[in-house]
């Protein structure tokens, strides 16, 4: 699934030619990954993992 990320944000995905980013399994473990550590369990939720990645929190649960 492809997914139009906002590039100031910090998904880091591997890019396609459109400039979209692939959010994968590890790019999306990543972020949760960096928001627990920082932040804590309580903090991760779908939405605050979608601004994380700077995708609308829709396309978590849709990927999902």
């Amino acid at each position: 699934m492809l997914w139009t990320v906002d590039r100031s944000r910090r998904a880091q995905g591997s890019p396609t030619r459109s400039g979209t980013v692939r959010l994968d399994r590890g790019v999306i473990l990543r972020a949760a990954q960096e928001i627990c550590d920082r932040d804590g369990l309580s903090a991760l939720t779908l939405r605050r993992l979608g601004n994380e990645l700077g995708v609308d929190a829709t396309a978590m649960y849709r990927h999902f």
